[in-house]
């Protein structure tokens, strides 16, 4: 009977303790990712990540992405530019850049202090022909450009 209860007690610590995962709140279009973003391209990654620095809040490593810039919409850069963010791998929804996979739309926010603009999941749309959202988002700011 002890066992039971331990057992049940357990699984009630463990039930009530919440999971950590990124969410993202929708953005509302083009006019929201424009006035809410410091910069915001279509590019496409053209490395791994090299490492920049380790995220204390967090407990994560930063890394830097080298971005070919396809299409300026805001910012100061035209041809390249550099984010950062982490590898994606926790609440604080991060994103991983395969090199030459495909192309994105990012926006990025410059960061007090630091020399990039700073990236993330929530903020970053993988342009494939399904995702009509960012199809959406990209038609509207090609009519505004």
């Amino acid at each position: 009977m002890k066992s039971v209860f331990l057992l049940l007690s357990l699984c009630l610590v463990f039930a009530s303790q919440s999971a950590s995962a990124c969410s993202c709140a929708q953005w509302e279009g083009a006019s929201e990712m424009l006035n809410s973003s410091d910069t915001l391209v279509l590019g496409v990654p053209t490395d791994e990540g090299v490492f920049y620095s380790r995220d204390e809040d967090f407990g994560e490593d930063m890394y830097r992405y080298g971005i070919n810039i396809v299409k300026k919409f805001k910012g100061k850069y035209s041809k390249f530019m550099y984010v950062i963010s982490n590898k994606g791998n926790g609440a604080n929804c991060g994103v991983y850049f395969k090199p030459y996979d495909g192309l994105y739309l990012i926006a990025g926010y410059k960061v007090p202090g630091e020399k990039y603009y700073y990236t993330e999941g929530c903020s970053v749309g993988y342009v494939t022909p399904e995702d009509e959202e960012t199809a959406r988002i990209i038609e509207d700011l090609l009519k505004r450009n």
